[in-house]
């Protein structure tokens, strides 16, 4: 019963906000914003931002801490807004399961039409919502996005998820994990299709490769350098050269350099007078060959005894 009571008074308060919003649009002085924060475990932070300019004066602001008020009471947080010349308040429902948003909102009365639906097979949910009811009064009106950025007022309903997003008619930014939609001008309902994964899908096999690779690139490095380290540090060391034992020698005089007189210059050698070539000898005549001698006789033979003797 408590928590029926909670929504019934936050109801109330949505209604007098949704005609604020529809005041404020035709001066261009209001920021609404509705942001959804999904996380990883299934739950979410949901979180409305209702502003309004300070140049309307203290009376409009006081309307704003009084809508404020009504979320007393309740699970929602509230905290004060004031940035660029607006001021209003936050108010934030943490941690609530996603199973849960769909009945958490529609129990505040502003979120007609919000369904949020999860495929068990395909592990996926599937958000939709027709936000026409929120800004089909300022369009009427005339009223734009444009309009409402010239002074820099906006409304928006912003999705944020821990991966990308699979598909959404939105505009995305941060990878696919932030999804925006402008509440003017929507041609059709909000949607979007999204899972739990923080990485918004399976990393490309070429990026996984490539991060292994790098890896044991890294690891085959350190390997390397760890054996080269101990080989260095098991092997022998050069013996040490023992000088404990040498005298020192005192270091010999410098030798006093003594400049040389430089050498007399040669006196040059006057040429020879060139030799006058001799006329050649003349041939000897040859000499007429010598006539044999007739042998000498032999002489008899002496008797050993009687040298004086010859024998006969």
């Amino acid at each position: 019963m408590e928590k029926r009571t909670n929504f019934s008074r936050i109801k109330k308060f949505s209604a007098v906000m949704l005609v604020f919003a529809i005041i404020f649009c035709l001066t261009g002085c209001i920021r609404y914003e509705a942001k959804a924060a999904v996380k990883t475990d299934g739950t979410c932070d949901f979180s409305f931002t209702y502003a309004i300019s300070t140049q309307l004066g203290d009376d409009m602001s006081s309307s704003t801490d009084s809508a404020a008020a009504a979320f007393e009471g309740t699970d929602w947080e509230v905290e004060d807004y004031d940035e660029k010349g607006f001021a209003g308040f936050t108010a934030t429902l943490n941690d609530v399961a996603l199973e849960d948003l769909q009945d958490e909102l529609e129990a505040t009365g502003s979120f007609k039409g919000f369904s949020l639906e999860y495929d068990e097979d395909e592990e996926t949910y599937t958000l939709e919502w027709d936000a026409s009811s929120v800004s089909s009064d300022a369009s009427g009106q005339g009223v734009t996005a444009d309009y409402l950025e010239q002074y820099d007022g906006y409304m928006k309903f912003v999705l944020e998820l821990p991966g990308k997003v699979i598909e959404s008619n939105g505009e995305e930014s941060n990878g696919g994990k932030k999804i925006e939609w402008n509440l003017f001008g929507l041609d059709e309902a909000i949607y979007a299709e999204f899972n739990l994964k923080s990485s918004g899908g399976s990393l490309p096999i070429g990026l996984i490769l490539g991060i292994v690779g790098g890896v044991v690139a890294v690891a085959i490095i350190v390997v390397v350098i760890v054996l080269v380290s101990k080989k260095k540090k098991n092997a022998p060391a050069a013996p040490v050269a023992d000088y404990s034992n040498v005298v020192p020698q005192a270091p010999a005089a410098p030798q006093q350099y003594v400049p040389q007189a430089p050498a007399a210059p040669q006196v040059p050698v006057a040429p020879q007078a060139p030799v006058v070539p001799q006329a050649p000898a003349a041939p000897v005549a040859p000499q007429a060959p010598v006539a044999p001698q007739a042998p000498a006789a032999p002489q008899a033979p002496v008797d050993p005894q009687n040298p004086g003797n010859p024998t006969v």
